[in-house]
């Protein structure tokens, strides 16, 4: 960061570790109750029969708008409701804070009102806190960036109450202690770190416009709408063109580091791998005659899942001598393991779906799943075709590293731009 400098901090001194060169001297710190320029609101309570009526008469903010948004609330989407005449109402530069949470990190979650729609007024549930600061001293801006910063989570986390839920009273967040600098330089902070994230927004809006460029592309290729190569396509089921068979052992209790056997888990199909296993992330201390082990070309499919259309999260595997975990089916081909995971992926979801048994956890058995009818065409076009989708990972995976680089530069300003009074 060119225009910043580093500080050393005594014990006395509340000076961030980096700061824009223009500026100097100590911060100021005071509680949260001292810098408003009214009392914190609650917010309204809402039935279900009021939302999207004719007679509907504000928008309204939930918790599901404030966790979608970055440091900006999220406007775009707020639905309408019905509320007396008199209900509180949002105004730009208001800040929202959620009082309710499942987990204690996600109590005290801010952002600003930086924009209003147009045609009622914006009201906001009565899980959240309406926060109005005196602008000569706090720029609301900043106290969102600073909202992210270890001091404030440390706080919000050591005032928060658990029982079923974790939750912060009005007093609890009038507690919190903000350092800040003069108004110029709060600005400053807010307008830089605002910078980063909107890179962050634009990266992430890219990355889901190749994804979704990716899916369409994938619909047309397995359809056969779209060919790369003019060749007959070949006709039978999964099981005429491989076999199956049941991964082994690797239990979650068996994952250690510095483990010597490499090893894949039926939960990293879902969390971890997307079509091609480009790096194994667990190694099991389960003794490998005990385990069932690649030899490089496998297809691997979910075999227990919450979700029957989940089960379509197939991984390629193309390293030999990998230990395969239980809860896997093993796919052996002579075909391109490659293609035919794209393939299960994007032209088999519904008919594995169809397919899977159970309640709350499903499962999948091969035994049906080598029934499903399928179209597989020459060798040639198996390999354009996976040229071309690999391209557009690369194109997505390199996106994906930038939002990756860009998340952790903002941490480590977040950690250096702001005081721990």
């Amino acid at each position: 960061m060119s225009t910043a400098t580093t500080h050393i901090k005594t014990d006395k001194q509340l000076v961030p570790e980096l700061r824009f060169k223009e500026y100097e001297g100590d911060w100021s710190d005071n509680r949260l109750r001292n810098l408003l320029s009214e009392k914190i609101a609650n917010g309204e309570t809402v039935e279900k029969a009021d939302f999207g009526i004719e007679e509907s008469n504000f928008y309204l903010v939930q918790l599901n708008d404030l966790f979608k948004s970055s440091v900006e609330l999220d406007v775009a989407e707020l639905m309408k409701v019905k509320l007396k005449q008199n209900a509180k109402s949002l105004s730009l530069n208001d800040v929202i804070i959620n009082r309710v949470s499942i987990n204690p990190s996600g109590v005290a979650k801010t952002s600003i009102v930086a924009k209003l729609p147009i045609g009622l007024n914006t009201s906001f549930e009565s899980n959240m806190f309406r926060v109005r600061f005196q602008t000569e001293s706090i720029d609301p801006l900043f106290f969102c960036c600073f909202s992210l910063s270890s001091f404030y989570i440390k706080q919000k986390l050591a005032l928060a109450k658990v029982t079923n839920q974790a939750s912060l009273s009005q007093g609890d967040i009038g507690f919190i202690k903000i350092p800040f600098p003069s108004l110029p330089e709060q600005q400053k902070i807010a307008s830089f770190l605002s910078a980063v994230d909107e890179k962050i927004q634009l990266l992430t809006k890219k990355k889901a416009l190749l994804e979704q460029y990716k899916k369409g592309v994938m619909q047309q290729l397995f359809s056969y709408e779209k060919r790369l190569y003019e060749g007959e396509l070949r006709k039978g089921n999964l099981g005429d063109f491989g076999f199956f068979y049941y991964g082994k052992g690797a239990p979650k209790t068996s994952i250690v580091e510095g483990a010597p056997t490499p090893c894949v888990r039926y939960g990293e199909l879902y969390s971890t791998f997307k079509e091609e296993i480009k790096e194994i992330k667990s190694y099991t201390i389960v003794d490998p005659k005990d385990l069932k082990l690649s030899k490089g070309g496998e297809v691997l499919v979910p075999r227990v899942g919450e979700d029957p259309l989940d089960f379509a999260n197939c991984s390629y595997l193309p390293f030999p001598n990998v230990a395969i975990g239980e809860m896997i089916s093993v796919y052996n081909t002579d075909e391109d393991g490659l293609f035919m995971t794209y393939y299960i992926n994007a032209r088999l979801q519904k008919q594995l779906a169809r397919m899977v048994e159970g309640g709350n956890v499903s499962n999948l058995y091969f035994r049906y799943v080598e029934k499903i009818e399928v179209e597989i065409p020459c060798v040639e076009e198996q390999q354009k075709i996976i040229g071309f989708l690999s391209s557009i990972d690369t194109k997505i995976e390199a996106v994906n590293n930038q939002i990756t680089q860009t998340q952790t530069f903002k941490k480590g300003l977040l950690q250096q731009m702001f005081v721990a009074a």
